[in-house]
């Protein structure tokens, strides 16, 4: 296996990556073992018998679990080398394997912060003011550890993953609606690492910040304290007290606001229920990609499409394919668009709201959509195996015009 063809910059300090683990297993009576490394989903398999000796004389299997034993992140590969006593020829070759195998992260990011997530975080903590910097850095650190479980497994993540999180912070996002499921969604979001989330009503006559209800409480966010309070208030104050990335309130310098909060545009709209025909349009001229999430109606709900302006099929496209295949399913279907705006179950609020984040995580983290072109429809009775409905762009749809 190692061959020595291989080099690596020895002044990096890879750690595997969270979760990964390795062990010697003997393989049935024989005398040859197996070395697993991974977390039981990806994995590298080394028999021992594949091994050769390294040219420092020192068994391949000692130097190999000695290497995996010393990659933490806090010690460079040509130290590691040393305190081994092995080559760099035979510690580069192990790094690429498991590089290969997209068990190891190369590098870390810093942890970046501005004086709002400083005191943020260290608030109730009664650090000094010398140790509020660590005492943020070890309780952000805490947050966003979790998050990284997803990130970190992209394909070509080499830094755990933190860079994608952070990304989030950039990427403003509008809930339109007021519901369990809207609420929901603003407060997984703002966990989850995007900093600007703003809700707003579907109906122009419908009062956008339309006060808290015992309605409202789902086992979420949303405290029966919190009735009388106007929504939009709520979804604002989530971020001083669930944000992964607090807004600073300094708003006398740019540098601790991102742009995109200075000046809102969303870079998707999620609209729980059906947008109005103006909202459509606009969000299509303005080239803002738009999730739709239909009524629970009957013990299903519908998510999708995610509309892309131009590039994926839009709602006129699908009505214009649901019209070509049958005109009277069509019709019923439009019809569920004027019904009275009803709230679901806490449990289906929970689970929509979800479904909803993690696909908004991969469409902001890497521009991949479940929803793209794609409808899907969830029933309480079949929730592992949901009705799907593609779509495409439709000849006679103009919105994909040049």
């Amino acid at each position: 296996m190692f061959s020595g063809k291989y080099l690596v910059d020895l002044s990096l300090k890879p750690r595997l990556k969270s979760g990964v683990n390795y062990s010697l297993i003997k393989e049935n009576l024989s005398d040859t073992a197996v070395i697993y490394v991974g977390n039981g989903v990806r994995g590298l398999k080394v028999r021992t018998d594949s091994l050769a000796s390294d040219i420092s004389g020192l068994p391949s299997l000692q130097l190999f679990l000695s290497t995996l034993q010393a990659l933490k992140g806090h010690t460079s590969l040509a130290t590691i080398s040393e305190q081994i006593n092995c080559s760099h020829e035979f510690i580069s070759e192990v790094i690429c394997q498991l590089l290969h195998h997209q068990l190891i992260d190369m590098h870390g990011s810093t942890l970046k912060f501005n004086n709002r997530i400083i005191e943020h975080y260290s608030s109730n903590q009664n650090l000094s003011s010398d140790d509020k910097s660590d005492g943020a850095s070890q309780s952000l650190m805490a947050r966003i550890k979790p998050e990284l479980e997803i990130t970190t497994w992209y394909e070509n993540s080499l830094d755990g993953g933190v860079e994608k999180v952070y990304s989030r912070i950039d990427f403003p996002i509008l809930i339109v609606g007021l519901s369990r499921i809207a609420i929901a969604t603003a407060a997984i979001l703002q966990a989850s690492g995007f900093q600007s989330i703003q809700i707003s009503s579907r109906a122009p006559e419908e009062n956008p910040d339309k006060p808290i209800t015992f309605e409202d409480i789902s086992g979420g966010y949303i405290r029966p304290s919190d009735c009388g309070i106007g929504k939009q208030r709520v979804v604002s104050d989530m971020n001083a007290q669930i944000s992964l990335f607090p807004i600073s309130k300094d708003y006398s310098s740019n540098r601790t606001i991102p742009s995109s909060i200075q000046r809102f545009k969303p870079r998707l709209v999620i609209s729980i229920g059906w947008p109005s025909a103006d909202k459509f349009q606009e969000w299509m001229s303005s080239d803002i990609s738009f999730l739709i999430v239909e009524e629970f109606i009957n013990r299903s709900i519908s998510i999708g499409p995610l509309v892309q302006p131009g590039k994926s099929a839009c709602i006129n496209c699908v009505h214009l394919a649901r019209e070509e295949r049958d005109p009277f399913l069509n019709h019923v279907v439009e019809l569920r668009r004027f019904l009275p705006e009803r709230e679901v179950p806490a449990a289906v609020s929970s689970f929509i709201a979800g479904l909803i984040s993690l696909d908004v995580i991969a469409f902001a983290d890497l521009g991949q959509s479940a929803f793209s072109n794609v409808q899907k429809i969830f029933s309480l009775d079949s929730l592992d195996s949901p009705q799907n409905f593609h779509w495409g762009l439709h000849p006679e749809c103009q919105c994909h015009a040049v």
